[in-house]
């Protein structure tokens, strides 16, 4: 992953009051929203971490080993509707977790300049798709616990020769038991999804390898709670109002608004809209109580 996503530099907004969500760091994304912002896709999802829709890079910096160095944030508990602290390792934090599916990128087979020779002279262009890079053999061959990689000795002699003209890839061959097998074909069977596609290998009774595809994890009915997005402190100059039972408000003690009464925010007075709310409320229990007296009423007679 190559992007760069820093906390934002907050300042207190200019406004009397606002939601909880302008104190976050990051912005939450989805994947959609991220390869808008980012210019390419987020990483595939990992089942072994919770959902995550941000990323912070700013604290790779410095750091040798992400997995064993960690970093702490502060965050806004909905559910204590109270401030907390979470701890990550830098690896988790500098990553996102997004749920969707992820587009494997194709395996593309680029055209070689190597030519194969001719007993009269003449020229005619070698097929790429014998050809790989000796990395991606030795991958190959690892993951199938082959003993070798060697490079194919055909046409190194005789009456065809191959001419590279400065062409990386060879004719790469993995030594799995007895059988000697095209490197380029098993790294091309096992891109038939996608590079980096999940699947694994099965070596069948006839020593042939064979890549079985597996369907992709998605996590989008994964239960975990997701991880939490950082936030800022408050300023001297800001409060929480927690009195309305839908969301939190944030408001400016220096400046007048319907969250900020006199006598402060205990002293009774609501804002306007739950002020409504609770009237609307108050009005309905009301004509319950009626509608309840008046059955009575009539059970009597």
């Amino acid at each position: 992953m190559s992007i760069i996503s820093n906390p934002k530099k907050l300042k207190v907004p200019d406004e009397p009051f606002y939601p909880i969500d302008r104190l976050y760091l990051f912005d939450r994304l989805d994947r959609l929203s991220w390869e808008k912002k980012f210019g390419e896709q987020a990483p595939p999802w990992d089942r072994r971490c919770r959902k995550k829709c941000w990323a912070d890079t700013s604290v790779l910096a410095g750091v040798d080993d992400p997995d064993a160095s960690y970093v702490e944030y502060d965050y806004f508990d909905l559910s204590s509707r109270s401030f907390k602290k979470m701890k990550l390792t830098v690896r988790e934090a500098s990553r996102p977790n997004l749920p969707g599916r992820y587009v494997y990128p194709e395996y593309i087979i680029e055209p070689t300049p190597a030519v194969m020779m001719n007993p009269d002279g003449g020229e005619q262009p070698l097929n790429p798709r014998i050809l790989c890079y000796k990395a991606e053999a030795e991958q190959v061959a690892r993951e199938l616990g082959a003993a070798a990689v060697v490079e194919s000795k055909a046409f190194r002699s005789g009456p065809f020769v191959i001419h590279w003209n400065g062409e990386q890839r060879r004719m790469w061959l993995v030594r799995l038991g007895a059988n000697y097998l095209s490197a380029a074909a098993l790294v091309q069977a096992k891109a038939k999804n996608g590079v980096g596609a999940p699947g694994k290998w099965q070596v069948l009774e006839s020593g042939q390898p064979v890549w079985i595809a597996e369907p992709q994890e998605t996590g989008e009915h994964d239960p975990r709670p997701e991880v939490p997005i950082p936030c800022r402190r408050l300023a001297e100059n800001e409060a929480l109002y927690l009195g309305h039972p839908m969301k939190v408000v944030v408001y400016r003690t220096d400046m007048e608004s319907e969250y900020n009464q006199p006598g402060g925010a205990d002293s009774g007075a609501f804002p306007a809209d739950l002020r409504t709310t609770l009237e609307r409320i108050d009005a309905n229990v009301q004509q319950l109580l009626a509608l309840a007296v008046m059955d009575a009423g009539k059970g009597e007679r």
